[in-house]
């Protein structure tokens, strides 16, 4: 559901838009997703912040927007209190949102990278888990290391990410980005497995489905 094409910044020619499809730039991505959140009862000085979470993602071929519409969409019964707890309503943990993980990760970052390069932090992934990255990048540039997120699906790795700073990339299974059901986060072993291939940010503009987007814009006019 979640497949989309990406228009690069290199001069190539863009391919024609199916009907069922819609292009957005990215300063477009970053206004659908303050609009989002703020209907969804973010407060005003965590827009922003979404929108560069974001951004960062789709810049960099990865699909964030699709990741922020599903965790806006999918936990609407849920306070934005009860979304920020790692304990759920139902007594499991894990599931979580991603975004306001991302700041408990930024303040366990030096435990993480104190482990061993190579061995995973063991934390409960939250919901959308691919949004939390932003933040792990951010904190892999100030200290000038590579931060490997491990996507698994029933314990068989399916994907990782890597990100330093500016880059980022993914390698394995784009789909493992919505169904994994558990991660690891591990600073990567450059010293015995050298560096992996990492993407600048390259992306002007992504052609996403337009039935998603019409679902998002439902949510944004709900509110008065």
């Amino acid at each position: 559901m979640f497949d989309r094409k990406i228009t690069i910044s290199d001069g190539q020619r863009r391919r024609q838009l199916l009907p069922s499809e819609v292009r957005l730039s990215l300063d477009d991505v970053d206004r659908y997703v303050i609009a989002a959140a703020r209907a969804r009862g973010y407060p005003e000085e965590f827009l922003t912040e979404a929108a560069r979470q974001v951004r960062f993602l789709e810049a960099r071929g990865l699909p964030g927007f699709a990741s922020f519409r599903r965790e806006m969409l999918d936990h609407g019964t849920e306070t934005l209190t009860q979304r920020g707890r790692v304990a759920r309503p139902d007594g499991q943990t894990g599931g979580q949102c991603p975004m306001i993980d991302a700041l408990r990760i930024v303040e366990r970052f030096d435990q993480i990278v104190a482990l061993p390069p190579g061995r995973e932090a063991d934390y409960p992934m939250p919901s959308n888990p691919l949004l939390a990255v932003p933040m792990l990048a951010e904190c892999a540039g100030l200290r000038g290391i590579i931060m490997m997120t491990t996507f698994y699906i029933r314990e068989r790795p399916a994907a990782h990410v890597f990100v330093d700073g500016d880059r980022a990339a993914l390698h394995g299974s784009y789909h493992a980005l919505f169904e994994a059901d558990s991660w690891g986060i591990a600073r990567f072993p450059e010293e015995t497995h050298g560096t992996p291939p990492l993407r600048d940010a390259d992306v002007e503009a992504i052609d996403f489905p337009a039935d998603a987007l019409r679902d998002l814009m439902t949510l944004i006019e709900s509110q008065p």
